[in-house]
């Protein structure tokens, strides 16, 4: 999609707009820049390994209306048993189940707008390229705030849902806040029903004290869809961000998440499955900025690649000088399928303090083939002792999701995938 297009569609969406002056003024500012910062090539630094070629002959138009009914789509086969339950159709955000519990708000709309427009012009300073144009074709905003002391214990499920004719654009914005001893689960899944698509989300979470934070992402777009997922966190004294991604949708997906460590006693764990197939390229990008001592983090991913399918593994851990007593680890495993699929893993560490403990690797081959042949000698077939060893490659990631629903939810899907031969 060139500047050109982007141009047209995001008149078009100011012309809607023109009575609501604080968002046209805000999303112009971000456009601005956007046009100057340009879409990401090769020759930057962190794109080096994903090429946009495909995705910029793609022509994308906004929604240009909330084309939705409660009366006329089912959404009852997607909700998940003992959950909280919101949803996204086509961008537009949906409070679906009431009431919420006693310490649990979600904010929409203008509401949303006025809480964090301080936030929303700090984004303004960086040059992330989706992040601005995330802010300037915002096409729905929520926020969800859990309040002083409130332990939610049914997870929120945020189902993100598409169908469309058209190369439909959509970015949405979320906003998670924590506030002192807080704590939720929050399950975003990603699912396209038919249709060519660009969704670039952005997901801004603030953890204060003691607050905790687990985040399971479930990335099943179809194979015709781009995927940009923009997560920043923000970790006050003690606060702790569990996040696991399960990936195996979108000819190109791309995950740009930064954790800050701000004060003592802050713990970040991030981890991933990634699987992909065919020309599918999978991206995970990951800083994580140590500013205080005495924090922990982890990076955990591990991708399975069939066919002519890529991937790619760019972890950074930042330890400023002031960041002492880190205890920091990154792990990058992989296992081809194919002699065709291709992985790039760049795990890195940025020490600027002198009492730490930091480790980082990175592996990538084939499966073992004298695991293989013990395996069939006690008789498994093939397929089966290949999903045998597969699901034993990965579940130190799945035995991390507590909630056993969807841990259950997310292994068939992983079994599917290995099993389907399409």
């Amino acid at each position: 999609m060139s500047l050109h297009n982007y141009k047209n569609q995001f008149n078009t969406l100011i012309k809607k707009e023109f009575r609501n002056n604080q968002i046209s003024d805000l999303r112009k500012n971000a456009f601005s820049k956007f046009l100057k910062t340009g879409i990401p090539t090769k020759q930057w630094e962190d794109w080096r390994f994903t090429s946009l070629s495909k995705f910029k002959k793609k022509s994308f138009q906004i929604r240009e209306k909330i084309d939705h009914s409660k009366s006329k789509l089912n959404f009852s086969k997607y909700i998940k048993e003992k959950t909280i339950t919101l949803i996204s159709y086509n961008g537009h955000f949906i409070e679906y189940n009431k009431p919420l519990p006693n310490g649990l708000k979600i904010l929409s709309g203008l509401n949303h707008l006025k809480l964090n427009n301080f936030n929303e012009n700090l984004t303004l300073k960086y040059n992330s390229t989706f992040e601005l144009m995330n802010l300037a074709f915002m096409d729905s905003g929520f926020t969800i705030i859990v309040e002083k002391n409130t332990f939610i214990k049914k997870p929120i499920q945020f189902l993100f849902l598409s169908e469309s004719n058209d190369n439909l654009m959509t970015t949405p914005r979320i906003h998670l806040y924590l506030k002192e001893n807080s704590s939720i689960t929050f399950i975003e899944e990603h699912i396209d029903k038919k249709g060519s698509f660009f969704h670039n989300i952005s997901t801004h979470i603030e953890l204060n004290n003691n607050s905790s934070l687990n985040h399971i992402r479930i990335q099943s777009n179809s194979l015709s869809t781009t995927c940009i997922n923009n997560i920043k966190v923000k970790q006050d004294r003690n606060s702790k961000y569990n996040f696991i991604q399960f990936s195996d949708g979108s000819e190109l997906s791309r995950l740009n998440l930064k954790s800050n460590l701000n004060a003592p006693g802050s713990e970040s764990s991030i981890s991933g499955i990634s699987l992909s197939k065919k020309g599918q390229h999978i991206d995970n990008n990951i800083i994580i900025n140590h500013k205080a001592p005495h924090c922990v983090s982890r990076q955990n991913f591990k991708s399975i690649l069939k066919d002519n399918s890529s991937g790619v593994f760019n972890g950074r851990t930042i330890v400023k000088k002031n960041a002492q007593k880190t205890n920091s680890s990154q792990s990058n495993k992989n296992i081809l399928l194919s002699e065709n699929a291709k992985m790039h893993s760049n795990p890195q560490l940025e020490i600027y303090a002198d009492d730490v403990k930091c480790s980082h690797g990175s592996s990538s081959g084939q499966i073992d083939d004298e695991t293989l042949f013990y395996l069939r000698s006690r008789g498994l077939d093939t397929v089966a002792s290949k999903t045998l060893l597969l699901r034993g490659f990965v579940s130190e990631i799945f035995s991390e999701i507590k909630n056993d629903l969807i841990k259950k939810m997310i292994l068939n899907k992983f079994d599917h995938w290995l099993n389907n031969k399409n």
